[in-house]
């Protein structure tokens, strides 16, 4: 499995720098930065992140410490990781607020 995510990672990278304006050095860096981050967790962990910040009403200093209590054998995200998987489902559109149909 390892060996697929090795093979995926340059292609991301490639796609994602064509869309940026920055020397390739310095992206790859900023994505290195960024891939080390998510591998502490799977996408299991950061699905309940997401359930438990919504719990707790948008805060994620209230949403890592449930986290914890929860989980207490596995490592635990900080308010600032929970935060930034929260903007980046937000962005992405998954995670907006739902719109009343009035």
């Amino acid at each position: 499995m390892s060996g697929i995510k090795i093979t995926w990672i340059p292609c991301i990278m490639h796609m994602r720098m064509e869309r940026h304006i920055c020397s390739p050095e310095t992206f790859q860096l900023v994505c290195t930065l960024k891939l080390r981050v998510m591998s502490k967790f799977g996408i299991n962990e950061y699905y309940e992140m997401l359930l438990i910040y919504g719990e707790c009403g948008r805060k994620a200093k209230a949403a890592a410490r449930l986290y914890r209590e929860r989980f207490p054998e596995g490592p635990h995200p900080t308010r600032h990781t929970i935060l930034k998987v929260a903007k980046t489902f937000k962005g992405d559109g998954l995670c907006d607020q739902p719109t009343s149909s009035s």
